[in-house]
């Protein structure tokens, strides 16, 4: 398991019995998130001279469904233990879509795995440019109901009238993804989710377990370190070489002004 020791956490996978993995099923027309969309804006992201659109769901839009924490989301973006911050649209997502635009990465045919995904844009880019299959994982259900199956919608069958076939969505703790999913995915997309040594600990033994050897790659948007949380791009470079199988890549690094800056990564499988 994880200690509190910065400098060497350790690589574990351990399921989380509060949030078991579950499938999640597309339903039309279900009235609460009906009503919430009423209640909601829909901003757009610009990418080159394509955009892609996603719902804007406040806290008090929040409040009048049956989502147990909207009440807490007043007061914190994250809940340790019960809300992974999915309700909010995080800058290194953007970073991540953007660089994704930019450099035309290929996902013809590739199955792609969106980790810890809220809002699902980066996995929508996915299934837009020719991705075979798209799982959108969250650790909250009400993240992939609320959200991310309406931004899918929105985006990619705009009358709403139905999901496209590739995409599937799974709520819960990456630890119960492992036995199911061995070595499935040829990408794995992820962003905004190394904000502490244990999530970015759990994150390398989930790649090390769900990408397809020995091509698969993962693309990574992350602040170089999250000050005073412990993790970023330090922690992940540390433990992807102590893995001896995998390593990591700087594709971008991003200062643009702001306080702290952030960097796009890819990890593949070393060379035997």
């Amino acid at each position: 398991m994880f200690g509190l020791d910065f400098g060497r956490p350790a690589i574990d996978l351990s399921v989380d019995p509060s949030h078991p993995p579950t499938q999640l099923r597309f339903h039309l027309s279900d009235p609460q998130v009906e009503q919430l969309k009423k209640n909601c804006e829909v901003a757009q992201v610009v990418l080159g001279a394509s955009v892609l659109s996603h719902y804007v769901l406040t806290s008090t839009a929040l409040q009048h469904t049956d989502c147990p924490f909207a009440a807490q989301l007043t007061k914190a973006d994250i809940i340790a233990g019960t809300y992974e911050g999915g309700f909010k649209l995080w800058s290194c997502a953007v970073d991540l879509l953007r660089y994704l635009t930019r450099t035309q990465f290929s996902f013809t045919g590739k199955s792609v795995l969106e980790a810890g995904c809220g809002h699902g844009l980066p996995g929508i880019y996915a299934l837009q440019h020719g991705a075979d299959s798209v799982l959108f994982q969250d650790y909250n259900a009400e993240v992939l109901s609320f959200l991310t199956m309406q931004n899918v919608v929105l985006n990619t069958c705009p009358r709403g009238s139905t999901m496209p076939p590739g995409a599937s969505f799974w709520s819960g703790d990456w630890g119960g993804f492992t036995e199911s999913t061995v070595g499935q995915f040829e990408v794995v997309l992820t962003s905004d989710t190394l904000y502490t040594p244990l999530s970015t600990g759990r994150l390398v033994a989930l790649l090390r377990r769900v990408l397809k050897k020995p091509d698969g790659v993962a693309f990574i948007a992350s602040k170089s370190l999250y000050f005073g949380c412990g993790g970023g791009v330090y922690t992940l470079r540390q433990l992807v070489e102590e893995t001896n199988e995998m390593q990591v890549e700087q594709m971008e690094l991003i200062a643009d002004g702001s306080d702290v800056q952030r960097e796009i990564v890819r990890i593949s499988f070393r060379s035997l």
